[in-house]
């Protein structure tokens, strides 16, 4: 989701260009968003400073006309599912911001003690990479999701290890920082392994952050991919390395700079990387709760139907009793947008 100074910036921009006295300028622009989704991200602050920096908190909202679209195209084939997703989206599931949320059991996956959850994450979305005979097009629609960065590593190491190929890797000094956001310093590649774009390198060609591809060939500063999302589908794209800075609030006593290829593994990815995709098999992995608003919504909404969905915790087979999950949500921004 946008923070509400880049669209107030875009008015500034379009008034200073046209017409000084009208709404950007006299310019139709049109917004599409879902506020039940995740907010602006804002490390080390709090909810309330989110949703402060969202667009139902700018001085352009009250002046946009809102047009509000009430059936989920996505789930239409599964009444109940999509029923279910507009009840946890606005808050209705859950007598306060942060609380437990009961799961529909035929997404519930519980995790036996002392079993590996990447076993099950594997053997559940994707399990020819066991049977060692697949085609590249089972990236294109299956994902593992998980909230946090540092799951979404570990999942993503063990796979590319299970994956056939003689692995490339790509270093980088300054080794053990690794700030949200940035690229990995060590990158672990192997032919036909799916990869997220992390930066708009070339929109206009479908090179935009979150574009996942296919890798295909190898050299010291190219990598050959083929995009397997959108409308650029199929599309042969040649990634460079780009140099990049960590952001200040990632309160570092050094300043640094790394070169390094913009693409990470995507066997798994964040919960808020996978916003806007649509996928034919989503297994959601939870060993510790979402964390902001609208990821648990977000997550679940991946997939057509509640059958292509499965959600695995530790929590689930414990603590929980099988049927709950920790869900954070904010009915602040729920009542500016008008949800609720």
């Amino acid at each position: 989701m946008a923070r509400k100074e880049n669209v107030e910036s875009l008015d500034l921009l379009l008034r200073d260009l046209c017409d000084e006295n009208q709404l950007f300028g006299g310019k139709l622009v049109v917004f599409g968003g879902d506020f039940r989704q995740v907010l602006p991200v804002l490390p080390h602050r709090t909810q309330r400073e989110a949703v402060g920096v969202s667009l139902v908190s700018s001085v352009l909202w009250p002046k946009l006309t809102k047009f509000r679209l009430t059936e989920n195209i996505r789930a239409r084939e599964d009444p109940q599912f999509s029923a279910f997703l507009l009840a946890l989206g606005n808050g209705e599931l859950q007598t306060a911001e942060n609380n437990y949320v009961q799961l529909p059991s035929e997404v519930l996956k519980p995790l036996e003690d002392g079993r590996d959850p990447i076993t099950d994450l594997t053997s559940l979305t994707f399990p020819e990479l066991d049977l060692r005979n697949f085609s590249s097009d089972i990236f294109t629609t299956r994902a593992i999701l998980t909230p946090m960065n540092d799951d979404v590593d570990s999942i993503n190491t063990e796979l590319i290890k299970k994956f056939p190929g003689q692995p490339v890797m790509y270093k980088k000094f300054i080794n053990t920082l690794c700030p949200g956001g940035m690229i990995p310093h060590e990158l672990v590649l192997k032919e036909d392994s799916p990869v997220i774009l992390l930066r708009n390198i070339l929109p206009s060609s479908g090179l935009c952050n979150g574009t996942r591809l296919i890798c295909k060939g190898f050299s010291p500063n190219l990598i050959e991919c083929v995009i397997i999302t959108g409308h650029h589908k199929g599309k042969h794209v040649f990634i460079p390395r780009v140099k990049q800075r960590p952001s200040p609030s990632s309160k570092y006593p050094i300043f640094f700079q790394r070169k390094q290829f913009p693409v990470k593994l995507s066997f798994a990815m964040t919960i808020n990387k996978s916003q806007g995709q649509t996928l034919s098999q989503v297994a959601i992995y939870l060993p510790r709760p979402c964390f902001s608003h609208g990821q648990l919504y977000v997550a679940l909404s991946r997939a057509r139907q509640a059958r292509q969905v499965t959600v695995i915790s530790p929590d689930t087979s414990q603590r929980l009793a099988g049927t709950h999950v920790e869900n954070v949500i904010s009915y602040e921004v729920l009542q500016m947008a008008g949800i609720i």
